[in-house]
């Protein structure tokens, strides 16, 4: 029997030998073939460069390739790595500055690492790669969608001045890190499920939505330059840095999570609204008061309510037919609509409620409140708008 088996062994060794792989391209062929220990291009399966050909015979059977761990295709003017899948123990590889426009390196489940440089991209297949670990794609201004769903391993993603439209790693449970900067396309962005994520950069894209509910390990978030009206980080509570500069259509912003982070929200001349803990209000304030020329909105309301009636979604339709005159106020305000009013609610800069009438006059008597800065939100039409007084 152990002759058996032995006679068998040596006969699959031979036939796989044997075979030699049929690459279409000659190019990337020749990278291959001209492999060796003085050349970064493989790297056997104990991390060593080696010489694929071991035989010389201008040839890569498959035995030669299943002894290849790592492989760098770098400046050769490759434009097919079609044969790549025949590598079936390669867990790195990396593609610099080719004329590939199509990546075929399904059911891989050896490789770990992925890096793809290139700005002639169009088409990477991924299924079927339960192994990866990163992937990092970059100057690729053909490549629209990458399908992520079957690499449930992956730990960071990085997408870097793509032309990619959308992202999708719903439920990628092992993602630690989202790295996507200058994508000038990427229009949607899904993250949830993504339970072990802890760093997230996506800057310099279209987004205007982003749901990170349930996603409480973020301790890095990254998300300057986009187009978002509401941002919410209220499920963030190990939060320690925040950057949304830029995002000039912001209107709200909520950060009441327990995290005293480290945030730059400058130009965001339509932010209306921050609710955030009690221990953060002055220092927001401050940083609004003291950078006139940052681009903070001077009229922005700041407290820890979190409360609806400060929703700018809501106000924005009714906010320029509704005016308050003479603003600073001495005693009386006037109201200026075309609509009847419903109610009128006035808030103090910590978030309480110090004044409310249902179905008032156009004019309003706060002789009774001290001296100081106030939200007046006013309820007419069934909508709601939000105008900050001065009361002297």
């Amino acid at each position: 029997m152990k002759k058996i088996f032995t006679s068998v062994f040596i006969l699959v060794f031979l036939l796989m030998n044997s075979q030699n792989i049929v690459f279409p391209d000659p190019v990337f062929k020749a990278v291959l073939v001209g492999a060796g220990p003085n050349v970064t291009t493989a790297k056997d399966l104990n991390g060593n460069f080696f010489k694929i050909d071991s035989n010389n015979d201008g040839e890569i059977s498959l035995i030669e390739a299943s002894l290849v761990g790592y492989l760098n295709i770098e400046l050769g003017g490759v434009s097919s790595v079609e044969g790549i899948r025949n590598f079936t123990n390669v867990s790195s590889l990396n593609i610099y500055s080719n004329d590939i426009t199509t990546v075929d390196l399904h059911q891989m489940p050896m490789l770990k690492y992925y890096t793809h440089v290139g700005n002639v991209l169009q088409t990477v297949n991924l299924q079927g790669n339960t192994g990866l670990l990163e992937l990092k794609i970059e100057d690729s201004f053909n490549l629209d969608t990458v399908d992520l769903s079957t690499c449930t391993a992956l730990e960071k993603v990085r997408f870097y001045n793509t032309t990619l439209t959308s992202l999708n790693v719903s439920n990628h449970s092992a993602l630690k890190e989202i790295d996507c900067a200058m994508n000038d396309l990427l229009a949607s962005a899904q993250v949830l499920g993504c339970n072990n994520l802890e760093y997230v950069q996506i800057s310099g894209s279209v987004l205007t939505t982003i749901d990170l509910t349930g996603l409480h390990s973020l301790t890095w978030v990254d998300l300057h330059n986009n187009y978002f009206t509401t941002l919410n980080f209220e499920d963030q509570n190990q939060l320690d840095y925040l950057n949304i500069w830029g995002n000039t259509d912001l209107t709200s912003l909520y950060i009441k999570n327990g995290a005293i982070e480290t945030m730059n929200f400058s130009v965001t001349p339509n932010l209306q609204y921050i609710c955030c803990d009690s221990s953060q209000i002055s220092t927001i304030q401050n940083t609004i008061v003291s950078n006139p020329s940052s681009g903070y909105n001077s009229s922005c309301i700041v407290n820890s309510t979190c409360n609806d009636v400060l929703s700018v979604a809501e106000n924005q339709s009714v906010t320029n037919n509704v005016k308050i005159y003479p603003n600073p106020v001495v005693d009386v305000f006037d109201i200026s609509t075309e609509n009847k009013i419903q109610s009128v609610e006035i808030f103090d800069t910590a978030g309480r409620l110090v004044f409310s009438i249902s179905n008032p006059s156009k004019s309003i008597n706060i002789h009774h409140l001290k001296s100081g800065q106030y939200l007046v939100v006013i309820k007419s039409d069934n909508k709601k708008t939000s105008k900050k007084i001065i009361k002297k």
